[in-house]
This record gives structure tokens, sequence and C-alpha cells, in this order.
């Protein structure tokens, strides 16, 4: 767990953690309680049933060119 302190609130920021030999990795985490991969999960599923899983790779390709 995390807390990111600023002026006038603190978020408390989770981590989900599966163990991969003999390394810990962080699968998600949940900002405030919501979970970012349920959040992704969500919008890629929209985006897929709107226009297709084409245009979700479009999409993704654009924002991180």
């Amino acid at each position: 767990k995390t807390n990111i302190i600023s002026e006038n609130r603190t978020i408390a920021v989770h981590y989900k953690l599966k163990r991969e030999g003999k390394q810990w990795r962080v699968y998600d985490f949940l900002v405030q309680g919501v979970s970012m991969v349920r959040n992704y999960r969500f919008q890629f599923t929209k985006v897929i049933r709107q226009e297709s899983f084409k245009g979700l790779l479009k999409r993704l390709e654009e924002q991180t060119a």
C-alpha cells in the first residue's frame, strides 16, 4: 500500500502482487478502491463493441506514438 499525500488530501494506492519464481510482479493496482485493470477492461470492451478490435489497436497505437 502507498499513500500519495498532497496539500489537502491523501490518495490510497493498493497493489495486487503475484509471485513468479523469485520475483513479485504487480498485476493490478487500485486507486481509491478503483481497479485499473477493471477500468481498462471496461474501456477496451466499449471500444471493441462500438468499433472493432482493430479500432482498439489503432487507438492504442495512436496513444503510444
